[in-house]
């Protein structure tokens, strides 16, 4: 009898040991059961009445969004709108400016606008004036050919000449500076009376001279002779 339990404390012990070793005492995750839910009739009320609250509010929240966009896109075009159309400025009118002269003192150039009877300034500007008048026949570089046409002059009565020793002319012959055109114009034909071809050449010296200026806000026709358009200062 003893030996009978002393067995069967011995299987149990063993028993005890395989099933640790096998994991059968660790825990078990609780099993899930899908058990039917059961709502009360005034808990189904209020979640209906909560659905459709619901959905209500997220109707009307969209549609605030769409008018809130359709607005701000609407602020945003006619922002555009307004800062690119450029008003129609017309633009001013640009001045034309003429001047005329030279005169020889103020009194002429003042009768001269009164004259014409509009304002204007006036100014000294520099300019090229013919000072004298060269009368005056290209040579030969041949010396031989230089001494038959001194000898040719002589013989038709001309003597007052000279070479000219500096200048663009130098090595021409000169027959003279005269002070104006008609005299130098003059002994020129004097000297073709007597077979002997000459040219004129004009001399000129910067001066002073004195103008007057004026602008109109159109271009016009020069009202006088010798007025020309100018750069406006």
């Amino acid at each position: 009898m003893k030996l009978l339990v002393l067995i069967v404390c011995v299987l149990n012990v063993l028993l005890f040991f395989w099933e640790l070793h096998n994991g059968a005492l660790k825990s078990q995750p609780p099993r899930q059961m899908n058990l039917p839910t059961i709502l009360l009739a005034e808990e189904a009320a209020r979640a209906q009445r909560g659905a459709v609250i619901s959905a209500y509010l997220d109707q009307a929240a969209n549609s605030i969004a769409q008018q809130a966009t359709s607005s701000t896109i609407s602020q945003l075009a006619d922002q555009v709108a307004s800062a690119t159309s450029i008003p129609n400025i017309a633009a001013p009118q640009a001045q034309t400016c003429y001047e005329f002269g030279p005169f020889p003192n103020l009194k002429a150039a003042n009768a001269w606008l009164a004259g014409q009877g509009f304002s204007g300034r006036m100014f000294y500007k520099p300019e090229l004036v013919p000072s004298s008048y060269l009368v005056y026949a290209p040579l030969e570089k041949d010396p031989a050919q230089r001494r038959i046409f001194k000898q040719m002059l002589i013989e038709k009565g001309v003597k007052d000449f000279f070479i000219l020793a500096s200048g663009e002319l130098k090595g021409y012959m000169s027959f003279g500076v005269f002070n104006d055109m008609p005299h130098a114009s003059h002994y020129q034909q004097d000297l073709a009376e007597r077979g002997v071809q000459a040219q004129i050449k004009e001399r000129y010296v910067s001066r002073s001279s004195l103008f007057v200026g004026f602008s109109s806000g159109k271009a016009m026709k020069p009202i006088a002779a010798g007025v020309v358009e100018a750069g406006c200062r």
